[in-house]
């Protein structure tokens, strides 16, 4: 049976104390703040947090974005933080650092990497498995996860990082007043599917492919003009030779000799 853990607990080791099935954890989160910390440097790169409360359980719902510098899309992140019969006493808390956690993603990373892992242990939030395709939760990853363990996904470890950067989310006098009450229904239709999420994929992927033809278009009508506008001043730089040489050349048609003189002269008597 997996032991379900707090949120500092899964970013120090997804797979419990003392497991070593995930090699070079601190070399595999080193990688992951560094690109956490670009995609965040970069203007459009935004990540967005609801929280919704349900008596002693918080739901956080992210949007993370893609990491890719030239797509716009972003995704479902989802963490729910709950107790259970081991962890009642955390409810006088004054935040949720001694929590339990689950997940939900619906990156194409955590869709087609780690969901069967996820669910196959407990850490899946259940309410939300079917924003997946079927054959997700019922086909075992043989290929991306055949050890079928629980690892660090990239949008869920942003998630868990943003919130460990950002505590006072975890202070429930912060999020107390703030968090909106859970009405799973619409909550639900909040979070995007699988299809959703590979058909903005999809769009953001043909989006960047139209702007790089048209930015290609686009140089090569500017180098056509830069070499257009070259060949005119070669042009007349070549007809301004010409034109002087041909000056060079100009002689007179006749020799000029100088005309008598008309006046007789007169001769002395």
């Amino acid at each position: 049976m997996f032991i379900l853990q707090s949120l500092r607990e899964f970013v120090d080791n997804p797979m419990g104390k003392g497991s070593n099935a995930i090699p070079s954890r601190h070399l595999i989160r080193e990688d992951l703040n560094r690109r956490f910390e670009k995609m965040l440097g970069e203007k459009e790169k935004k990540v967005s947090l609801e929280i919704y409360r349900d008596r002693d359980s918080y739901y956080f719902h992210f949007k993370i974005p893609s990491e890719s510098s030239l797509r716009k899309n972003n995704y479902d992140v989802v963490l729910h933080f709950f107790l259970d019969e081991n962890t009642k006493d955390a409810q006088q808390d004054k935040n949720l650092n001694r929590y339990l956690v689950r997940f939900f993603s619906n990156s194409p990373g955590f869709t087609y990497t780690y969901a069967y892992a996820f669910n196959l242990h407990g850490l899946l939030i259940e309410g939300l498995s079917d924003k997946f395709k079927p054959i997700v939760l019922q086909n075992p990853p043989v290929t991306r996860n055949p050890g079928e363990i629980i690892s660090y996904e990239k949008t869920t470890y942003f998630a868990c990082i943003y919130l460990l950067q950002n505590n006072k989310y975890l202070s429930k006098m912060i999020i107390n007043p703030i968090a909106k009450p859970l009405k799973w229904n619409e909550f639900q239709r909040k979070i995007r599917n699988t299809d959703q999420i590979e058909l903005e994929i999809r769009k953001e992927n043909q989006r960047v492919e139209r702007e790089k033809k048209a930015q290609k278009l686009e140089q090569e009508r500017k180098s056509n003009s830069l070499l257009k506008e070259l060949a005119r001043r070669e042009e007349k730089k070549v007809r301004g030779a010409k034109a002087r040489s041909d000056i060079r050349r100009i002689t007179p048609k006749s020799k000029i000799t100088p005309r008598n003189s008309s006046i007789t002269k007169i001769k002395p008597k």
